[in-house]
């Protein structure tokens, strides 16, 4: 299964430089995605095989798919692994800045767009509600609609597959999701391992609670936009990270130092 890679997620935070060859043992590559620098692996990519593209999730990256990417090409597959942008050795752009908003995938699609009726992510027999479609920091390039995207013109630009399948985990599995509503004539399926529904979505709040709950979650985030970086620095060490890491993973020796 996955392993989460405690390296290179205190890389991600520091923005440390890329290695030619990845702790894991497979090369790194470059990819220029609308001026911005991509990190992604590959394995078998000179075979004739089905493509797959494997999506990590938050705080972890490419190498998250360590034991995953050598299998799947000694399978017969073209198999690639990616950074989001944001993550791992991306590509970092200020949120909202004049670039970044420039490519967002947000843009045009969302921003201003009416309330939208949905239902509850976990499947309780809740009735659909309103809820904001944009992203609380207008114009951040950080959103599944840019995310996905960037597994598409990936898709496209580089693997060059008539389809692909993408495999996707935790938060990943919601870009991966997006890509394909937005170009399923790129993608054959999408595999989600684990994924992440967003709990604390103002779809996700029961209704009773909902006055309550999202006018706090949504104060919390906020702050934390405004004056998190402290708080994100003494947290970016690896003690701390791997300790976090442990939290999600049944085996947590996965939560290796490279």
């Amino acid at each position: 299964m996955q392993t989460a890679v405690l390296a290179c997620c205190v890389a991600a935070a520091h923005s440390m430089k890329m290695p030619a060859v990845s702790p894991t043992g497979v090369a790194n590559q470059i990819w220029d995605w609308r001026g911005y620098q991509v990190r992604y692996q590959a394995l078998g990519e000179e075979g004739d095989g089905p493509a797959v593209l494997l999506v990590h999730g938050l705080f972890v990256n490419a190498d998250h798919w360590r034991n995953n990417l050598p299998a799947l090409a000694a399978a017969g597959f073209r198999t690639y692994a990616i950074d989001l942008l944001g993550s791992g050795y991306s590509s970092k752009p200020s949120p909202t800045s004049a670039a970044a908003r420039a490519i967002s995938g947000e843009n045009g699609r969302v921003l201003g767009a009416p309330m939208m009726e949905i239902g509850s992510a976990a499947g309780e027999p809740l009735p659909p509600r309103p809820v904001p479609l944009a992203h609380p920091v207008e114009g951040s390039v950080y959103n599944f609609y840019t995310w996905g995207e960037q597994l598409a013109d990936f898709t496209q630009e580089v693997i060059g597959a008539e389809s692909a399948t993408l495999v996707a985990n935790s938060i990943g599995s919601i870009s991966a999701l997006q890509a394909a509503v937005d170009r399923p004539e790129l993608f054959d399926g999408v595999f989600v391992v684990n994924p992440n529904f967003r709990e604390l979505h103002a779809a996700e709040q029961p209704p009773l609670l909902r006055p309550l709950v999202v006018p706090l979650v949504s104060a919390v985030q906020k702050a934390l936009r405004d004056n998190g970086q402290p708080l994100f620095d003494s947290l970016a060490k690896p003690g701390i990270v791997k300790q976090i890491l442990a939290e999600p993973y049944a085996d947590a020796a996965q939560v290796a130092e490279s």
